[in-house]
């Protein structure tokens, strides 16, 4: 903690509003030992509404220093806030808080993500938006967990990070937050993440380098207007089951990659004692070593012991059919589910949400597979439509759920002028391409958003 000292009251403007000074002759700091997180507030008089921006410091590369063991915590970051903000042309009103435990995002774990909730509940009802400083070895993953942890926020609540720390040369953390912080002030409520000028959907980003600045995509949908108010991934009606969740529980998640030569005996030691849930990274679309014996059976054990066994891709852009090929066909008939187009993050920190709730087994890969904030689309999805609409499709269960399960998918748009609307309905015993095609009453328009909480199992655990 820096060492509090005599407030000395300052004339340096922030165009135009005088500055107090409190620790170590930082700007605007308020010391306070009854607190668990620091906080800095700074003012624009000459605005007569300034947004008003809480930025929650969580750790991470922005805020590192170099050292005789490398890179590790130390910048002033509240101090480096101030003086971007003086020297912009924003109108803001803001605080700094740091959560109790800052980490190298390598560190992070679920009990991170439900600090970062439960500060945002508990701080975020007086300001505009939230901007989450966080390191980006795991930026993706807490935006997801966020997202679903937090499903329909109040405000826009916008993480980002910096490849290079604040002070070095070259550095992006300065660029990162102005950018951040403009979301904030024209966004809609929902979870993004900012990042070397893009934006994207909380749910939708995977981190691709830690060499360029430009470290993060969104491989399946496009980057959102960092401005203008559009809403890439609303919070579906299904949702709404999930307002007030269970807290993040760490959750046994095993998560296997397929290798050549990979053994049926290999992937049994893994999961042995079994964990709750398996992440099995394939090839391509949803391949894996098909003539591998007794592989087939060690998944079948698993999903026949209510443990999910949930295929990604090791590829960056994928979407995942085990129809596609005989090789993922077999992962299929073993139980398997694949994952659509959900990013290796989402996966993780959706799983680890369902898991947390108490589900286990079908339930949870039921709810896997509904869309809650955008994080996935079915592939047969009109081309163009935005990820989680609540009009659009919800659940993507056709084609590898129970007997009986039913999907469906908007198959043309719809019209609000007329009185019908096409969709496509899809046993879960059947493939896709066996599906029909038929026209249904607006008045029972229901199946993927407005009647997801009668198609799917209820919630082992009541939302509290």
């Amino acid at each position: 903690m820096t060492r509090a000292e005599p407030c000395q009251q300052r004339e340096r403007p922030i165009n135009g509003a005088a500055e107090s000074c409190g620790i170590a002759g930082v700007p605007g700091w308020t010391p306070s030992a009854a607190r668990t997180s620091r906080r800095r507030k700074a003012t624009r008089t000459e605005m007569s509404a300034p947004t008003r921006v809480l930025y929650l410091y969580t750790g991470g590369t922005i805020g590192m220093v170099n050292s005789p063991r490398g890179y590790e915590l130390g910048v002033d970051v509240a101090g480096e806030i101030a003086a971007l903000l003086r020297d912009s042309d924003l109108a803001v009103t803001f605080d700094v808080d740091e959560l109790e435990r800052l980490i190298d995002s390598s560190n992070a774990a679920p009990a991170d993500w439900q600090a970062m909730i439960d500060h945002i509940r508990e701080r975020s009802a007086g300001y505009d938006g939230v901007v989450v400083l966080h390191g980006t070895n795991t930026l993706a993953h807490s935006a997801a967990a966020v997202s679903f942890g937090l499903i329909g926020p109040a405000q826009p609540i916008v993480f980002t990070g910096s490849q290079i720390p604040f002070g070095v040369p070259g550095t992006d953390a300065r660029t990162n937050v102005l950018g951040a912080t403009r979301t904030v002030m024209s966004g809609p409520p929902s979870v993004s993440l900012f990042f070397a000028g893009k934006l994207f959907a909380g749910t939708r980003a995977t981190k691709v380098s830690a060499v360029e600045l430009e470290g993060f995509q969104s491989p399946h949908t496009a980057p959102l207007p960092p401005s203008g108010g559009e809403n890439g991934h609303p919070a579906t009606t299904a949702a709404r089951k999930w307002a007030r969740p269970l807290p993040y529980r760490a959750q046994d998640i095993a998560v296997i990659t397929a290798t050549p030569g990979m053994t049926a005996d290999r992937f049994r030691a893994a999961t042995t004692p079994a964990p709750a849930a398996v992440i099995f990274r394939t090839y391509g679309a949803g391949e894996g070593p098909s003539e591998e014996k007794g592989l087939a059976e060690a998944i079948e054990e698993l999903v026949a012991h209510k443990v999910p066994v949930v295929i990604t891709s090791q590829c960056v852009q994928a979407h995942i059919d085990l129809h596609k090929y005989a090789a993922g066909e077999f992962l299929h008939r073993a139980g398997a589910i694949g994952v659509k187009d959900m990013t290796f993050e989402a996966v993780y920190a959706k799983l680890t949400f369902l898991l947390s709730q108490g589900l286990t087994g079908r339930d949870v890969t039921d709810w896997l597979l509904t869309d809650l904030v955008g994080e996935l689309t079915c592939a047969t999805a009109r081309p163009g439509m935005a990820a989680g609409h609540a009009n659009g499709l919800c659940d993507c269960r056709g084609g590898q759920g129970r007997v009986g399960s039913v999907g469906c998918v908007r198959t043309t748009p719809v019209n609000r002028q007329r009185s019908s609307v096409r969709f496509r309905f899809v046993s879960g015993a059947r493939r896709e391409n066996d599906a029909t095609t038929q026209s249904v009453p607006r008045s029972i328009r229901r199946c993927a958003s407005e009647s997801m909480a009668q198609v799917l199992p209820t919630p082992g655990a009541a939302p509290r």
